[in-house]
């Protein structure tokens, strides 16, 4: 039986694209972190262990709960939230909704994230002292 060459950018088509993928998991399960006040750290691929404040347990809102149910597959919970592979929308989306619904009455959120002279190094183009 005869079979046609397969040129050879063909033949490393499909292992490039495992590998690209097997590279986008790789790094969202070991380095996407986002980092909170009060040493709060996230691992982007950790469902979140934070509840829902009391006013955001139940969303009343018709017109929130149309747009939720478009990104949120597990309303009203944090179950399935961390983001597999944060290249892909969905699971960026997903993990966001929850992160900022839990979020969302945290106070030291609406405090500036760096000093005045932590500010004053950064615009000098240096790295500042302190917590980042």
């Amino acid at each position: 039986m005869f079979h046609r060459p397969i040129p050879f950018d063909d033949a490393i088509k499909a292992p490039i694209a495992a590998a690209h993928r097997q590279a986008h998991l790789r790094i969202t399960d070991q380095l996407m972190t986002i980092g909170l006040p009060q040493g709060v750290r996230l691992h982007l691929g950790d469902d979140l262990s934070a509840e829902f404040p009391p006013a955001l347990r139940q969303i009343a809102n018709p017109n929130l709960i149309t747009l939720l149910a478009q990104i949120d597959p597990t309303l009203d919970s944090t179950r399935d939230s961390g983001a597999i592979d944060w290249a892909e929308l969905p699971d960026r989306i997903h993990f966001i909704a929850d992160m900022f619904r839990c979020y969302a009455d945290t106070a030291d959120l609406f405090e500036p994230p760096f000093t005045p002279e932590q500010v004053t190094r950064l615009k000098a183009g240096r790295l500042p002292d302190g917590q980042l």
